[in-house]
């Protein structure tokens, strides 16, 4: 959420570097369109229009992965051995903080 550019770019460029690494394998998914509390904040100012600086960004061939990402967070914590799993999160934390509040027990 309120990463450097909108949800839908930030989407697209998360699907971007998945293909551009050869991790086509790792799903991606969309989550949530703001941050719960204040207005979403966009970096383009310092990150450029895409989101990624001068990168040239192209648009992936995989679409997003069916399913909200909240939804994936609380049912993989859920499904796989507890310690197993490891969240990066490397922005705000919206996603992983309505997943708590869906699945405490996660």
């Amino acid at each position: 959420v309120a990463g450097n550019v909108g949800p839908a770019l930030t989407a697209r460029n998360a699907r971007f570097l998945r293909e551009f690494c050869g991790r086509e394998s790792v799903p991606v998914h969309a989550g949530c369109e703001r941050p719960l509390l204040r207005p979403a904040i966009a970096a383009d100012h310092v990150h450029g229009e895409s989101g990624l600086g001068p990168l040239q960004v192209s648009e992936p061939a995989a679409p997003l992965a069916a399913g909200h990402a909240v939804q994936f967070i609380v049912d993989t914590l859920l499904r796989e051995p507890a310690g197993s799993v490891t969240l990066a999160v490397t922005g705000p934390m919206t996603n992983v903080a309505l997943a708590l509040r869906l699945a405490p027990d996660i």
